[in-house]
């Protein structure tokens, strides 16, 4: 028989892993996204590199697909993708119209798949400033919170150390 933590390790592992076809979807998405627009891409070295970073993003999601992970470690690469649906989306014209729409359709749509598939792990962060317990699952808050004055009173030490006189 494995301990608490062993399952509650096992259960997280199994939520996070798995064949994301989401991955597959958003790489595919963001790269028909930025051939359609390269001839709006100029050659100088920013925008690049920042196109470098949206395609390694979208390699990091098909490599990954099998994981959880693999969005975190894309994370660092988002700039790429920002810098260049902006820049699509101020083009003059009715494509840059076009892409405005979809700019927003397409965060709109990002937020909802990832409030709702991260909901589990976002709880504790809805209630910072309400004392008590969080409402969502128990384990997170056994697991991860360090201090548990701050369950009583969210303020139980001070925010800087030079406030305090002692």
């Amino acid at each position: 028989m494995s301990s608490l933590g062993g399952d509650r390790t096992e259960k997280y592992v199994d939520e996070m892993s798995g064949f994301r076809p989401e991955y597959i979807l958003e790489a595919i998405v963001f790269m028909s996204v930025f051939f359609s627009g390269y001839n709006k891409i100029s050659s100088k070295h920013k925008e690049l590199v920042f196109l470098n970073m949206g395609l390694v993003f979208c390699a990091l999601l098909l490599l990954f697909m099998r994981f959880g992970e693999g969005g975190r470690f894309g994370w660092y690469f988002l700039m790429g993708i920002i810098y260049l649906l902006t820049k699509f989306s101020n083009a003059k014209g009715v494509y840059g119209r076009i892409m405005s729409i979809f700019t927003i359709a397409l965060s709109c749509m990002l937020f909802m798949r990832v409030s709702y598939s991260w909901s589990f792990n976002l709880v504790p962060y809805k209630t910072f400033l309400t004392d008590g317990y969080p409402s969502g699952a128990r384990w997170i808050y056994e697991q991860y919170e360090y201090n548990h004055l701050y369950t009583t009173d969210k303020f139980c030490r001070p925010a800087f150390y030079f406030i305090n006189s002692n």
